[in-house]
């Protein structure tokens, strides 16, 4: 069966240039995507996403899968307003896409916790990229196709 399409079509993406080093391009990333989620622009950071894209949350037992963008948005929202502490990213660079991977430690409801984050984006045919330290809209663009949160239980 077809996947819903979203609302709003994806309109959103990250210009990668091949000269551009990958850990800089991992930071920027992950900074806007933490910027639009602190700030509550949910809306603006689904636009990132894929039509197909994937996201899911999980601490300890509970997990939850996403598939459409209102399942999406309604995760997003729970987090909204969390301080992320970022300690650390890596990125791997494949032919068709980018894994980011992203740990540091976050504040939900008053409680504090370690997370991993992982972004695995896909090269972009649609909308404008976000221009990352200028650089041009005419390089390789990206679009985040799974997103993947684990909060890590303090036991």
């Amino acid at each position: 069966t077809p996947l819903p399409l979203p609302l709003i079509p994806p309109s959103r993406c990250f210009s990668f240039p091949t000269a551009m080093p990958q850990d800089i391009f991992a930071q920027q990333v992950f900074n806007v995507y933490i910027s639009l989620l602190q700030s509550g622009q949910v809306d603006e950071l689904l636009l990132y996403y894929t039509l197909t894209a994937q996201k899911s949350l999980s601490l300890k037992s509970a997990y939850s899968m996403c598939f459409t963008p209102s399942e999406m948005k309604t995760q997003l929202q729970s987090l909204v307003g969390c301080a992320f502490v970022v300690h650390g990213i890596t990125v791997q660079r494949g032919i068709t896409w980018v894994l980011l991977v992203c740990s540091g430690v976050c504040q939900v409801q008053g409680q504090q916790h370690g997370f991993c984050h992982t972004l695995i984006l896909v090269p972009s045919r649609t909308g404008p990229a976000t221009t990352l330290a200028g650089i041009p809209a005419d390089e390789p663009k990206y679009q985040i196709q799974n997103d993947a949160l684990v909060l890590l239980a303090n036991e």
